[in-house]
């Protein structure tokens, strides 16, 4: 009635331009749900926090994600992700294992470039040599290798065969740790500056491999066969001075522009000290033990040797602008005010038991870039 109305007066009603504009909402049973999947980014925080990392044991560690795994696709991906961030490989078998694992994933991920989620590796030589060239695919962060399987005639050309693979993570690697290796010199070092010129943290050790022979059998004469087989004190049979080590250290490591902290586990006290100190203990003990805990020793050479570790200390410094902290093995962890590292009780247990090696440690400080002394403790 209305319309007809309306048609019978005008042909149109006039719209006021000032009137409002009306919006109106209806229903509807198709509007969707809010989605009740948990973000992936938040899930990766949680996964990273609780899973456990059994970097000791690679396959605990895969153990312990099996059952977060089974959940879900995604799950699956971020135990994945979890799992690969740092890996301890045990052997061989461990190594194909992995590589199998990765291989797959990366067949059926294309574009996921799964070899390059490894950040973090431990293992030994031996474990990797045969297959060294699996880790060209690798771009790590960090990366530790012992070589506690090596010779002194095998050291050199198992570094080639793996530095030569390691090719992909010189730009990304910044922590390196070489343990239990049987002996630094320039040709090794040099290497290591070539290979990796981004490393922050350097860490090479030989007198490792002194202590854990001790562990493995007291006697003298077993240790005394270890001592034959690592070059634990370069001076004076490979550098007849501390000065020309330090030169031949510094130079090698030049390249090293970034290089913050320097850890080199090797004795600068001359090598017949440790012959001269079995000479005198045993005769009055069977077992092995080291300098550190003999009185004799550390008053004839401990003020010596640790005038070397400073002197080599800034020598090294001297040539890598970036250094901040240096670290060396000692038999001498005598603080600056003449007492023993550690307290009184571990001295005593530490005294006469198996041989043991210490570290000193200097920091640069101080306005006019002065090396101070900031740790000394014996180390088993």
């Amino acid at each position: 009635m209305l319309s007809r109305a309306l048609s019978r007066t005008s042909s149109k009603p006039k719209r006021n331009a000032q009137s409002p504009v009306s919006l109106f909402v209806v229903a509807s049973e198709s509007i969707a749900e809010p989605s009740s999947h948990f973000p992936t980014e938040l899930l990766n925080i949680v996964a990273f926090m609780i899973l456990p990392e059994n970097h000791a044991d690679t396959r605990a560690s895969f153990r312990a994600i099996a059952s977060f795994a089974r959940v879900s696709k995604t799950f699956r991906q971020i135990a994945f992700r979890n799992f690969l961030r740092s890996l301890h490989l045990l052997d061989s078998a461990c190594w194909n294992g992995i590589y199998k694992m990765v291989s797959m994933h990366q067949t059926r991920n294309p574009d996921s470039n799964a070899f390059t989620l490894l950040r973090t590796l431990a293992t030994d030589t031996k474990s990797v040599i045969d297959k060294c060239t699996r880790l060209r695919f690798l771009r790590l962060q960090e990366l530790t290798m012992f070589f506690y399987k090596e010779g002194l005639s095998t050291q050199h050309s198992t570094c080639l065969r793996l530095f030569s693979n390691l090719t992909a993570s010189s730009s990304t690697l910044s922590t390196l740790t070489i343990d239990l290796v049987p002996r630094i010199d320039r040709s090794l070092l040099s290497l290591i500056s070539k290979t990796f010129p981004c490393l922050k943290i350097l860490s090479v050790s030989v007198t490792g491999r002194l202590t854990s022979a001790a562990q493995e059998c007291e006697c003298w004469c077993c240790f005394e066969d270890v001592l034959e087989c690592s070059v634990h004190s370069p001076v004076p049979e490979t550098y007849s001075d501390v000065s020309l080590l330090a030169e031949a250290f510094g130079t090698a490591l030049t390249p090293l522009s970034q290089l913050t902290e320097l850890r080199l586990g090797i004795f600068l006290s001359d090598e017949y000290i440790i012959y001269d100190h079995i000479a005198h203990q045993n005769e009055d003990e069977y077992i092995a033990n080291s300098p550190s805990s003999c009185e004799i020793c550390e008053n004839t050479f401990g003020l010596d040797v640790r005038a070397r570790e400073v002197f080599a200390s800034r020598t090294i410094s001297s040539k890598l602008s970036s250094l901040r902290r240096i670290c060396w093995s000692t038999f001498f962890c005598r603080s600056e005010d003449g007492a023993m590292a550690g307290n009184a009780e571990q001295r005593q247990e530490s005294s006469g038991t198996h041989f043991q090696s210490g570290r000193v440690e200097f920091e640069l400080d101080g306005p006019e870039g002065t090396w101070q002394t900031r740790r000394w403790r014996t180390l088993p």
